[in-house]
């Protein structure tokens, strides 16, 4: 990143440098090829032959030499006829003896000086100098910017390590390194996530797997029936394992198409309380009438909040309860059942995929992906995901917080 730092310098250095230069050779082109000059000595005869009234008194003028109050060896010149000039910095006066009247001296001027070329390289050299420290200074900060960000992308790639980026808000590189941060983060979690399914899921397959390889030992002719429909038990909860593992793990790649918008709360679990009731002889009662809106993803959390919604059902003895409010800027839905519950050791546990409460695993199928799947989708909304003790059906109660999202 160095090299390409001192290239770019150089490049843009060298081609304004060079842009300068051809600039000043085409100014003095334009300018007039033929330049006239004149000596003092023959000026100043001209005024000695004229009088004083015919001077240009803008030019020259004749003024008493008393008026002069000059040290001695500059009157010794002037006595002596020569030109003697007199520099004040920006202007030149010239002054000349009088020769036919000896107490007066022509004055000729201002003139203003021209800059020598002495004066301007020092010029020109301070300001290429100053030019060179400000495009240093304007391009240095975003190569160093830069490199930060290509070490960090190489120890992420080596080491799946990600360390807080030191960029300054005001930089140009900041949205860059903003966008890298969420990549990076991003790909850390689908990464954890899938080793975590991964290794879950081949733990879980190995007792399905164990039982048909003692079906094909045990399989004779006698039993062949009754271990056929073992097996195939056995390969449909395989298949089941899998399935669900592939459509979780799409979860991550569905982020992006995230849509949040402004929805009615209750009519949404109007609908899916009407849906699932249909199929459930349990009562599904939602404690909510009147409309209630909120900035979310229809399809995302419909999806969750039926998962948690059929759990409670399987796991219920007569009723669930569905109720949404809003407390401090936050919408909680809260879903609960009367069913056994959960030790409150497995509260936290029961939210991470293919993690079944140990007190119900014999109360129904699943794969414990339900809640794991509300969890994700709470996260999305910037929310969590809450497992407790239901105060008012003593089951379990699952309340999903969701912040307003603007």
């Amino acid at each position: 990143m160095r090299l390409q730092f001192i290239k770019l310098f150089l490049l843009i250095f060298v081609t304004l440098f060079f842009v300068a230069i051809v600039t000043d050779k085409l100014s003095q082109l334009s300018k007039s090829p033929t330049q006239h000059s004149i000596e003092l000595e023959q000026v100043f005869s001209t005024f000695q032959t004229n009088s004083e009234t015919d001077m240009p008194s803008q030019i020259a003028r004749s003024i008493a030499i008393t008026n002069l109050h000059w040290p001695g060896d500059m009157k010794a010149k002037l006595s002596a006829a020569q030109v003697v000039a007199l520099h004040d910095g920006r202007q030149t006066f010239y002054y000349r003896l009088n020769d036919k009247d000896k107490t007066r001296v022509w004055e000729m001027g201002p003139f203003q000086n021209q800059i020598e070329d002495d004066v301007i390289e020092p010029i020109v050299i301070i300001f290429y100098f100053s030019f060179a420290v400000f495009l240093f200074l304007w391009i240095w900060p975003m190569f160093r910017d830069l490199e930060t960000l290509n070490q960090a992308s190489k120890r992420f790639s080596k080491h799946r390590e990600i360390s807080k980026l030191a960029i300054s808000k005001t930089s140009r590189v900041y949205p860059l390194a903003q966008s890298f941060n969420q990549m990076a983060n991003q790909l850390l979690r689908y990464m954890s996530l899938q080793r975590f399914l991964a290794s879950t899921l081949s733990h879980d397959i190995r007792t399905p797997v164990t039982r048909i390889d003692f079906c094909l030992e045990v399989m004779d002719h006698k039993n062949f029936s009754t271990m056929k429909t073992s097996i195939q038990q056995d390969i449909d909860e395989i298949n089941g394992l899998t399935h669900e593992f592939i459509e979780f793990s799409k979860l991550e790649e569905e982020y992006d198409n995230l849509d949040i918008k402004r929805h009615n709360v209750t009519s949404m679990l109007c609908s899916l309380t009407e849906k699932m009731q249909i199929s459930s002889h349990k009562a599904i009662n939602l404690a909510n009438d009147c409309p209630l809106y909120w900035r979310f993803d229809k399809s995302f959390l419909r999806r969750a909040v039926q998962n948690v919604i059929a759990n409670a059902l399987t796991y219920a003895t007569l009723q669930i309860k569905i109720e949404a409010k809003v407390i401090d800027n936050n919408l909680l839905i809260a879903i609960e059942d009367d069913g056994k519950g959960l030790s409150t050791t497995s509260y936290k546990d029961v939210t991470q995929p293919y993690v079944r409460g140990k007190d119900i695993e014999d109360l129904g199928n699943g794969y414990g992906l339900g809640l794991a799947f509300a969890k994700v989708i709470c996260e999305w909304h910037q929310g969590n995901l809450k497992i407790e003790q239901s105060q008012s059906l003593n089951g379990l109660k699952v309340l999903f917080r969701l912040p307003n999202i603007t």
